[in-house]
């Protein structure tokens, strides 16, 4: 990718640049790249020169093009040496990854209303029960809507089977299991990576007292088998509803 940056110059003798760092500087030249491919980006500015912004990143570790050039000029004569700094280029660009997905994943967490979850927040099956389910059984706080959200991760050995969360809306009618209202089921994903849950429905009846549920429940499975899945973030979040402006 970087062969455009310079024409070699066989002067290996001549100062060069630190290791650590061309190893940032290398770093920031490929953030930068793919930036400026990014569509919004190419719409918004057109093509931009990467030798601008090269230019931009060397100033700013305070190197010149020419050194810059000699530097990469005398690494391609030494491919080992090469191939470490780059190793250490990519341990960044994914560390970097990893950062902004989390603050991404972060930013789509439900914020809003009263967070009516009291209990543990993150699990680890099997260490906490190799068939839990996580009942949980909560007083509501009036009509309005309650989403309840968490992050799962599923593994492919995990023995369950339909995994999924269920909740519902439940008073006592009289009968033996009283009423529920049910909210919409979601199903886990078995692609042992950290997906996003959220169930949502809006409460309106007041006769209903009580948010009950499970955050993964399964069907029956004859034999011996276990759950594995991680579970954290458990919010139930609850927001009133607006009052009604009436006129006369």
């Amino acid at each position: 990718m970087l062969i455009f940056l310079f024409s070699c110059s066989g002067n290996s003798d001549k100062h060069l640049i630190p290791d650590r760092d061309m190893v940032k500087i290398l770093t920031e030249i490929h953030k930068a790249d793919a930036m400026v491919n990014l569509p919004m980006i190419r719409k918004r500015f057109g093509s931009v020169d990467s030798l601008t912004y090269s230019d931009y990143i060397l100033k700013k570790y305070h190197y010149s093009r020419e050194l810059f050039d000699s530097t990469l000029a005398e690494l391609s004569g030494n491919p080992a040496k090469f191939d470490k700094i780059y190793e250490r280029v990519l341990r960044n660009l994914n560390q970097e990854e990893g950062r902004l997905n989390e603050i991404e994943e972060k930013a789509l967490l439900p914020t809003e209303g009263i967070d009516l979850w009291d209990r543990k927040r993150n699990w680890s099956f099997p260490a906490d029960g190799s068939r839990e389910m996580i009942e949980f059984d909560l007083p509501l706080k009036g009509v309005g809507t309650y989403t309840l959200f968490f992050r799962a991760k599923l593994y492919n050995d995990d023995g369950s089977m339909n995994p999924r969360a269920m909740v519902w809306f439940w008073y006592d009618n009289g009968t033996p299991n009283g009423l529920r209202k049910m909210f919409p089921v979601k199903h886990f994903l078995r692609t042992e990576k950290w997906e996003n849950y959220t169930i949502s429905a809006e409460l309106t009846d007041t006769l209903f007292t009580r948010i009950r549920g499970y955050i993964i429940h399964s069907d029956p499975v004859p034999g011996e088998w276990s759950k594995h899945c991680e579970i954290q973030d458990i919010k139930l979040l609850f927001k009133p509803s607006s009052p009604t402006n009436k006129t006369q």
